[in-house]
């Protein structure tokens, strides 16, 4: 965390949504909130653009995905807290949720149809690492990607492990 932040002041620059995303994980497992950020990909491989998120799990048990980049959480119509999940499933079934009302992007307006159309080619694969340690030098061989069933993963390095099964996934 400290590092990302200091490389940023560094080169007068702001981070990205991995940095972003990085540094709000580990300020919330400091605060003893269970955290870590996911990337959300596209279904290409090589791609050229993903997300990175959190993925929280609040005290009372219930997940919510938190977007530093855009300042955003979302509420389903029962006022309950959204998660990747909950978000992917939304999209694709058509159902819209309601970000909280301060949401911008970096600063500036947040558009919900924007972020929507963005998301959804980025709610394909989910990836993680196994060790809520982000400072870990040998991060790769803690990775696990969730992938649609299928999915040919001959192109990857042997040491992501790939599971099919979200409740597995989201579980771990």
């Amino acid at each position: 965390m400290v590092g990302i932040i200091e490389g940023s002041e560094k080169i007068g620059l702001i981070t990205n949504c991995r940095g972003l995303s990085l540094i709000l994980a580990e300020v919330l497992r400091m605060n003893g909130i269970k955290a870590r950020h996911v990337t959300c990909k596209p279904y290409e491989e090589p791609f050229s653009d993903c997300h990175v998120v959190v993925d929280c799990v609040m005290p009372s048990g219930k997940r919510i995905m938190l977007d530093p980049t855009y300042r955003l959480y979302f509420v389903d119509d029962n006022g309950g807290y959204v998660s990747i999940a909950q978000l992917r499933e939304g999209i694709i079934h058509g159902v819209d949720f309601c970000p909280n009302r301060n949401a911008s992007y970096n600063g500036g307006e947040f558009v919900y149809e924007d972020y929507k159309e963005y998301m959804t080619k980025n709610l394909i694969r989910f990836n993680t690492n196994l060790i809520l340690d982000d400072s870990s030098a040998d991060r790769e061989a803690t990775e696990i990607e969730l992938i649609p069933k299928g999915y040919t993963t001959e192109r990857f390095p042997k040491s992501v492990k790939f599971v099919t099964d979200p409740i597995s996934f989201w579980n771990i």
